[in-house]
């Protein structure tokens, strides 16, 4: 720090004497100059003065001497004119020859005047000859360069004097000051800048020092301020934060119940008209939930905590979603909705998944929810592909009233609605703002093209990460190999995911969009080389659904039938008969996990291929059945209703009011995964998580799966940090509970065979 105060001063320094030497010298040379070119113009005035007098004064006399050819008074008196320093040329001549010429020929830039020498006697004119006379300036050099000569040492003296006498005013009066200055202004107190003190002996900077401490007073007093309104601006988001989390949960608890009930009653025995009831109540819940969704992503947008995960992302698996979703909601208003993507798109990619399908979910419900005649479509395209990573471009068009051109920037901001329309519609008008921010967070812009009484075209693009596409183990790449499997299904959409997936699993897939002709393609594989070992199937179907399908094959085929899966976008418990009586072996509810999918495949074809000695599974199906699970909740409500939906896939279940009594029962009998509320009375779940944590053994590792009302990422890292495994947001659905077991504990008893 001296080292760079120290080079501060003198670069300072060295800059002003610099600038006043050069202004020093400059000032006097011009100075010099303009004395040395006045005594040069005076100096030619003399010049003009001395010729100007031979005409005046000697032409006279010349003429006389020339008239009484006295030779040599004339050539005295040229001799005394040529001898002045100012002449330097003298020539005398008449019409026939020259009569004297004396000096030095003149110059272009000579001055030269000319006389005629004329006699005049008794009245006459006699012209005897002509007078040329000039000057050289060979007196005015000499002199001008001798002036020069001592103008240059002038000059060098006093501007040496000039510059020691300003770098000493300097030094003394404004170097000085402003170093010393320099120093006290670079002392800071805890961020704060001090007040200065002038020296003595610069009367001349009191006045900036009284304003520069005033300034510094004011300053600190407003940083204060500033200070004092972050710390009150932290507290409030704090307790804001606090109030949001608090409303999350005090909300999401009795919504649980009030969805928890409304799915568990959808599956009992209802007349049509309780039945509409019903699915009215949960629409209204699930409306309310995503409006409490928005209001807390709202929340994290406003406090900048709104982040991106990244995650394993499938394109088709989201097109499948949305065409779930909404297919009902167009056809109940007589619309053509379809979703087209890209076949070139990778299957697997790195994205926020929950995220963009939130973008996208909201997109489509708003197209649909304003268009009431025409169409709405949805494309996934690629454009660019850069090997690892690849952009693809999102878009929802529809034919709907369109947006106003003074409105099309006003509806992406927070709590704005396009029109008087929009605004009769419903919602909360924080879905674009919140799609626009996680947009942005992607890397991309959503825009907007619309045309009144046209329609709407949303569209953002957005880049992504290709995924590693999961590789089986050995045992499973040996299964899969070249395994040839029969997919039937009548979306195209559903199949190309599924054969995506079968596909990099190593399969041979084959494609049967009409449910009429599987049968005669599995009795024509059958007596060849590669029979279908599995026969995927889709459960609704036109002419035939799948559960017939899959009961004329094992009826026809008998032993020699593959195993079967069926895949369906409608999961019922009532199907739960049908799947026994009909021999499917397994059952999938789309959307499904990629994992999920290659489980059922590895336990069937490891049943139907005991010989490789590895691994056999001894269950069957992927029923739940024979677990036993703890749930811990306080509110009775919620308790039931995880109690009923664990109950309905076979699950054994105790329940705990807080997490006192979750130790006492874990303690006394053995579980096979505990579900944890994290707000309790007496003990709440994350002590209760950390004190089986603490007691139980590295071996003896019971899964703990947090079951909660908050719903931020801080919460979840909270349960992680307690010695949780997993985390759901409430309200919870039946299918989320059997995914967590699913993936957190086994589901068939497993036993390893060695060969002899």
């Amino acid at each position: 720090m001296k080292a760079g105060k120290a080079i501060l001063r003198h670069s300072l320094s060295v800059s002003l004497m610099t600038k006043l030497a050069l202004c020093w010298v400059i000032l006097i040379a011009l100075f010099a100059s303009l004395l040395l070119f006045a005594d040069y113009q005076s100096h030619k005035s003399q010049v003009q003065r001395v010729l100007q007098d031979v005409g005046s004064r000697d032409v006279r006399t010349m003429t006389d001497h020339l008239w009484r050819v006295e030779t040599q008074a004339f050539e005295q008196q040229i001799e005394q004119l040529i001898a002045q320093p100012e002449i330097d040329y003298i020539h005398v001549y008449d019409a026939d020859s020259t009569q004297i010429e004396r000096g030095v020929e003149p110059t272009q830039q000579s001055i030269q005047m000319s006389w005629p020498l004329i006699a005049k006697k008794e009245g006459n004119e006699y012209v005897l000859g002509q007078l040329d006379v000039a000057s050289n300036y060979t007196a005015l050099r000499a002199y001008l360069g001798e002036s020069a000569k001592w103008a240059f040492l002038g000059w060098l003296g006093v501007s040496g004097l000039g510059v020691i006498a300003s770098m000493w005013i300097v030094q003394r009066y404004l170097t000085a000051p402003l170093s010393a200055l320099h120093q006290q202004v670079n002392q800071w107190d805890n961020g704060l800048p001090n007040q200065i003190s002038v020296p003595p002996e610069c009367r001349g900077w009191w006045g900036f020092e009284a304003r520069y401490n005033a300034m510094v007073t004011q300053f600190r007093q407003t940083l204060s301020r500033v200070e004092n309104e972050k710390l009150d601006a932290e507290k409030a988001s704090h307790k804001k934060s606090e109030f949001l989390a608090n409303m999350s949960h005090e909300i999401r608890t009795p919504m649980n119940g009030i969805i928890g009930m409304a799915s568990l009653l959808k599956s009992t025995r209802l007349n049509d008209e309780q039945q509409e009831f019903v699915e009215m109540l949960e629409t209204s819940s699930m409306s309310l939930l995503d409006v409490i969704n928005d209001i807390l992503d709202f929340s994290k947008i406003e406090a900048g905590k709104l982040e991106l995960e990244p995650l394993e992302l499938n394109v088709f698996e989201l097109g499948k979603d949305l065409e779930n979703l909404f297919t009902l909601r167009a056809k109940e208003k007589h619309l053509q909705f379809g979703c087209e993507i890209d076949p070139e798109i990778s299957p697997l990619l790195i994205g926020d998944t929950p995220r963009l399908r939130q973008v996208m979910i909201n997109l489509v419900g708003n197209a649909i929810k304003f268009t009431e005649q025409g169409d709405v479509a949805v494309s996934i395209t690629k454009v660019l592909d850069e090997g690892n990573a690849c952009v693809l471009r999102f878009q929802v068009k529809d034919t709907g009233p369109g947006v106003p051109i003074e409105a099309q920037n006003r509806i992406f901001g927070k709590f704005e609605q396009g029109d008087a329309s929009a605004a009769t519609a419903g919602g909360t008008g924080l879905g674009l703002a919140i799609s626009q921010q996680i947009v942005n967070l992607m890397g991309g812009r959503i825009t907007l093209e619309s045309e009144v009484d046209v329609g709407s075209l949303f569209s953002f693009s957005a880049r992504f990460e290709c995924a590693d596409v999961p590789l089986a183990t050995p045992v499973e790449a040996y299964l899969f190999a070249g395994a040839p499997m029969l997919l039937v299904d009548d979306s195209r959409l559903n199949m190309r995911i599924t054969t995506a997936q079968l596909s990099n699993l190593g399969c041979q897939v084959t494609c049967c969009m009409h449910p009429d002709d599987a049968l005669p393609l599995i009795k024509e594989r059958l007596d060849s080389q590669s029979p279908f070992k599995v026969v995927l199937l889709d459960k609704i179907m036109p002419k035939m659904d799948g559960f017939s399908l899959a009961e004329q094959i094992v009826t026809e085929l008998g032993e020699r039938s593959p195993a079967i899966i069926m895949l369906t976008a409608a999961p019922d418990v009532i199907d739960r008969p049908r799947i026994e009586r009909s021999g499917i072996e397994g059952y999938l509810g789309r959307p499904y996990q990629f994992n999920d999918l290659k489980a059922n495949l590895v336990r069937i074809l490891q049943q139907r291929q005991p010989t490789l000695g590895i691994v056999r599974s001894t269950g069957k199906g992927t029923s739940l059945a024979g677990l036993h699970v703890l749930v811990v909740e306080d509110s009775k409500v919620n308790q039931r209703v995880t109690e009923a939906m664990l109950t309905q896939l076979g699950i054994n279940v105790r329940s705990a009011d807080n997490g006192e009594q979750a130790l006492a029962l874990w303690s006394s009998q053995p579980f096979d995964a505990i579900f944890m509320d994290c707000q309790m009375p007496v003990m709440d779940g994350y002590e209760a998580a950390a004190l089986i944590r603490r007691k139980a053994s590295r071996t003896d590792r019971i899964p703990i799966i947090a079951l909660t009302a908050n719903a931020t990422a801080e919460d979840k890292e909270a349960c992680l940090a307690a010695g949780m495994d997993d985390y759901i947001a409430k309200p919870v659905r039946q299918h989320e509970l059997a995914t967590m077991l699913r993936k957190h504990t086994f589901t068939t008893d497993t036993q390893l065979l060695t060969k002899e």
